[in-house]
Formats: structure tokens, C-alpha cells, sequence
């Protein structure tokens, strides 16, 4: 398996591209309970439609506000000052907004 997930940006915006192919293999040799991909475009556009929503629509995200996509955003982040990295700063309590 060759194709591996990608990630880039630009001054807007941050892209994930995750090759079908790669999707397809991972299912198919899943240890449990493997799945066969019959259509990759319908799978394509289902994840495409539903991954936003599956991540903000468990039950942790409903009785905490919380979403395992958040949390993953958090994670960064925290991991990213506790390394020490200098674009980013603790702000004070209520303080807001982007700094230059």
C-alpha cells in the first residue's frame, strides 16, 4: 500500500486527503471484523457527508459539548505548547483574539 494520508495548508485553510484506496485496504484487513467496499464513490460521499456529524453526534458530545474532532483539535494544540512551541502562548483568563 503505497498511498499514504496526506496533509497540507495555505494561509486559510488546512486539507486532510486520504487516498480511497488506502480506506479500502484498512477495511479489508481490519482484525476483527473486516468489511469489502462494493462502491468506493458511494463510500467516498458518505463519509464525505457524515464524518463532521459522526464526530459531534455520540453521546460524550451530547452530555458534554464535546466532540471526538474537537477533543483531537485540543489535543494538538496542548501537545504543541507543552513541546514549547513559540506561536503559541497560554493567554490570560478572557482574554480573545488573534495576535501577531
Amino acid at each position: 500500500m503505497g498511498e499514504l494520508i496526506t496533509v497540507a495548508h495555505d494561509s486559510k485553510t488546512i486539507s486532510i486527503e486520504i487516498p480511497l484506496k488506502l480506506l479500502v485496504y484498512a477495511q479489508e484487513w481490519r482484525d476483527d471484523t473486516p468489511f469489502l467496499i462494493l462502491d468506493t464513490d458511494k463510500m467516498a460521499n458518505f463519509i464525505t457527508q457524515n464524518i463532521l456529524d459522526y464526530t459531534e453526534n455520540t453521546l460524550r458530545a451530547q452530555e458534554t459539548g464535546e466532540s471526538d474532532f474537537s477533543n483531537l483539535l485540543d489535543a494538538l494544540f496542548r501537545y504543541a505548547y507543552e513541546d514549547g512551541e513559540d506561536w503559541l502562548v497560554r493567554s490570560a483568563y478572557g482574554e480573545r483574539g488573534f495576535k501577531e
